[in-house]
């Protein structure tokens, strides 16, 4: 397996997204690598405005901090029996810096810690968390404050096999294949969730009827057969299937924190151009409400 890539954030608490790469590293037998993205406007200012050599110096002290306090992790783990290397850049924006290190190394996965606001009961997601979600390649993990289990970890893979097209049906079998790996390697549980919205089909019905069980009923049926015919095609068991009525941006939420979830799997298609940096309204409204990590799973629709 190639190397976790863990983001560590230089102006952040880092140890819960350290103690989850661990826990990754060690169950997979993989590789570490800690990576940070340092830069500081100050020093910034003093290598534009001037060329006696001092401003370089400061920065490459800088870095050299940076790079100390990475290795001061790195060495932790290493007693623990992991293989950790670090790596530094001196970038403003931190995509940019990852996104080079993408095209030298090959990684399976990136980690990066964010945040849950708990009075407002959404989550803080920072543009480097955005920038990750749209248009890294690799799965993202977002990781959040609430600690794991060392046995017994739920995974919701959430996906709509009933929307049209081929770039939706590679997404969701994308998700269930990450999702499965993970259930093989960590133990964990797996529930595959579907939810639906049946309220556009009973409000616009033209003519309104007075009875609308058999469309609420016809419905059901026609998602609980793609969900089944998915599961079925990605060998995992029917019972691990559930489907529910609602509206997605608040019953998935509402669903994940009352099954008691670790880890929720949703999906994003990156493409070029402009879409590129779009993931999907219901997407991006549904991650603002969850509490629990996420796990961002992407399908190339460049070619598109």
């Amino acid at each position: 397996m190639n190397p976790i890539l863990v983001y560590l954030d230089p102006t952040e608490d880092n140890l819960p997204v350290v103690n989850k790469a661990e826990f990754l590293a060690q169950r997979w037998q993989c590789p570490l690598v800690l990576f940070s993205a340092a830069f500081h406007s100050a020093l910034a200012r003093g290598l534009a405005g001037g060329s006696d050599g001092r401003a370089e110096n400061q920065q490459a002290s800088y870095l050299r901090e940076q790079e100390q306090k990475l290795e001061a992790i790195a060495r932790q783990l290493r007693e623990r029996g992991l293989e950790v290397s670090t790596r530094v850049a001196w970038c403003k924006h931190a995509w940019q810096a990852i996104e080079k290190l993408l095209e030298e190394q090959d990684f399976d996965l990136i980690l990066k810690g964010t945040h849950h606001q708990n009075v407002m009961q959404r989550t803080f997601f920072s543009s480097t968390d955005w920038d990750l979600m749209r248009c890294s390649p690799l799965p993202v993990l977002l990781v959040k404050d609430n600690p794991w289990p060392d046995t017994g970890m739920h995974l919701t893979a959430c996906v709509d096999p009933v929307e049209q097209g081929d770039a939706p049906r590679l997404l969701d079998k994308a998700i269930l294949l990450q999702a499965k790996v993970w259930q093989e390697a960590l133990d964990t549980r797996l529930e595959v969730l579907n939810v639906y919205d049946p309220t556009p089909f009973i409000v616009y019905m033209d003519p309104p009827v007075p009875d609308t069980t058999p469309i609420t009923e016809a419905l059901a049926e026609q998602h609980q057969d793609a969900l089944n015919k998915l599961l079925d095609e990605c060998g995992i068991p029917q019972a691990q299937g559930r489907l529910e009525a609602g509206t997605p941006t608040s019953t998935i939420p509402e669903l994940v924190q009352d099954s008691g979830s670790h880890v929720v799997v949703l999906g994003a298609q990156t493409r070029e151009g402009l879409n590129r940096w779009l993931i999907g309204h219901t997407a991006e409204k549904i991650l603002d409400r969850l509490r629990c990590d996420v796990l961002v799973i992407k399908t190339d629709q460049s070619g598109s």
